[in-house]
């Protein structure tokens, strides 16, 4: 029997599922074994499996640590992405409401301005930008928060445990109590020297806080829009990255006393910075019912026409699950809570979508203005938190 060269078998393995390679494929025999872990071919299956934009290079420890995540979806993990550009404003300009608050789980939610659907967040995987020295004072002054008697007693409801992720209260807990009561966090140092030195170092911690506080009326596009909200960030830098994530996974919240929850939601993901006004998003415009998505695939070519629709009826919510695309912009999910009870949903993607940016899209609101007496003329939309989960790829070989 004629036998097929090794480089042919390894580029007929770049076309199989994970179960057809490791479950049939490589053990066929000793030399299918070989083929299936030659590093070459494995970082090049292994690139597609994660829908990466660039080839991995990387060392054997590295690529059999990477097969184990696309083996095991139990091990992923929740992915940090900073919230920097929105197209529905912020409600009543308050900065406790900035868009970065959509993608924490303990910060208090992002609530836009009103008179608007169709609103267009943009997120970044944290890790691309140059925040390590904000995050790590950040951490600083949150642990000083914790370890704070007094301050736990005063707000047990918002100070958290060590080990949680630093939450938006926090922040603000620590900032308020340094600026009015900063002895708090000395009354037990007896040493005037090392108390001198804590209050300087309190005091730098606090200036940094300060300077990254969200500048709302400067990331305005357009000083007459109070929509359209950009924060500058290194563009170039997160380019340039060799950090990606890789999405498996997604939670979306809208929990909280909210007067106009969002009702109809999207979730995107792309390499490199879309623009939040584009084209390519508003495609996305006025998709309220899975009818609206299945009339806009057939007439436009961009929309992936392969996807699988869940339709929980007891919990309370439809999701349309989309497969991955080569366009620029992937769509990976729709969704849709169709019972005021329902309040959380978390979805496992088909496929694993790769990239460093996120975009999220608030379609709609489902209004509660009446019930709870809110006497704004028209609603604006309100959202809890979306997680994303999966893993941090590195293309380094470090």
């Amino acid at each position: 029997m004629e036998i097929l060269p090794d480089a042919l078998l390894g580029e007929i393995m770049q076309y199989l599922s994970i179960p057809e390679v490791f479950l049939s494929f490589s053990l066929l025999n000793r030399d299918f074994l070989s083929i299936s872990r030659h590093p070459y071919n494995l970082s090049r299956y292994l690139s597609n499996v994660f829908h990466l934009s660039k080839s991995l290079c990387l060392s054997k420890v590295k690529t059999e640590d990477l097969l184990s995540k696309a083996l095991h979806r139990s091990s992923i993990e929740k992915l940090k992405f900073t919230g920097f550009a929105t197209t529905g404003g912020v409600d009543e300009d308050e900065v406790i409401w900035w868009v970065d608050s959509l993608f924490h789980e303990n910060g208090p939610g992002y609530c836009t301005r009103d008179n608007k659907l169709n609103l267009n967040i943009a997120g970044v995987l944290s890790s691309t930008l140059d925040f390590q020295d904000y995050e790590r004072i950040r951490h600083e002054a949150v642990s000083l928060v914790r370890k704070n008697r007094i301050l736990k007693e005063i707000y047990p409801h918002h100070v958290l445990d060590e080990g949680d992720e630093p939450s938006y209260y926090e922040e603000q807990i620590y900032k308020q109590a340094w600026r009015e009561a900063g002895r708090i966090f000395t009354d037990n140092i007896r040493s005037t020297k090392a108390k001198r030195d804590a209050m300087k170092e309190y005091e730098r911690i606090y200036k940094v806080l300060v300077k990254h506080e969200p500048k709302i009326e400067k990331y305005r596009r357009n000083e007459k829009d109070p929509y359209v909200l950009i924060q500058p960030i290194d563009y170039t830098a997160v380019e340039n990255s060799s950090i990606v994530a890789s999405i498996r996974a997604l939670e979306f919240s809208r929990e909280g006393n909210f007067t106009c929850p969002v009702e109809t939601f999207m979730a995107f993901i792309s390499d490199s910075s879309i623009d939040i006004e584009s084209e390519e998003l508003k495609a996305y415009d006025n998709l309220f019912t899975v009818d609206d998505i299945q009339n806009l695939q057939e007439n436009d070519i961009k929309i992936p026409k392969q996807y699988s629709f869940i339709e929980e009826k007891e919990e309370g919510y439809q999701c349309m699950i989309f497969n991955w695309t080569q366009n620029a912009l992937k769509p990976m999910i729709w969704g849709k809570f169709t019972k005021r009870s329902c309040n959380k949903i978390r979805i496992s993607l088909i496929e694993i979508f790769s990239g460093k940016f996120v975009y999220v899209k608030l379609i709609n609101p489902e209004s509660r203005m009446t019930e709870m007496n809110d006497n704004h003329q028209y609603p604006n939309i309100d959202a809890g938190y979306v997680l994303f989960f999966g893993h941090q790829i590195d293309y380094r070989n470090n």
